[in-house]
């Protein structure tokens, strides 16, 4: 798939298999390591919320989900942005910073504590 069908095709698929406006979604490549890539927590979580909900393979879809701090979640990390999305106690959350201050172990820290409010 070629960089322009990723810009094109995953905005379409989005919006109508998920309900996410276009705009919730920028695709630069496929590769997801575009610094140039956004996606809103929204769009994130409402797709993981459609998975579980609609999806026929979501339990192996969760089992192959890494457990991190005794969760089930995606991390993701890139030019000071860090990232986490996943499910805790049957629920549904993405939580992504940006240009933060600090080490990244310590908004890690924080983001992992905000996360144990949820267990």
């Amino acid at each position: 798939m070629t960089n322009s069908s990723v810009n094109s095709v995953l905005p379409v698929y989005c919006e109508t298999v998920h309900g996410i406006e276009q705009i919730a979604v920028a695709t630069i490549d496929g590769s997801g390591l575009s610094p140039e890539n956004r996606i809103t927590t929204w769009a994130i979580a409402h797709v993981l919320y459609n998975v579980r909900q609609r999806a026929s393979w979501f339990s192996e879809f969760e089992r192959a989900l890494p457990i991190i701090n005794g969760i089930r979640m995606k991390p993701g990390y890139i030019q000071n942005a860090l990232s986490y999305a996943g499910y805790v106690n049957h629920r549904v959350f993405s939580i992504i910073t940006n240009n933060f201050n600090g080490q990244t172990s310590t908004i890690r820290r924080k983001i992992w504590n905000l996360l144990d409010t949820l267990k």
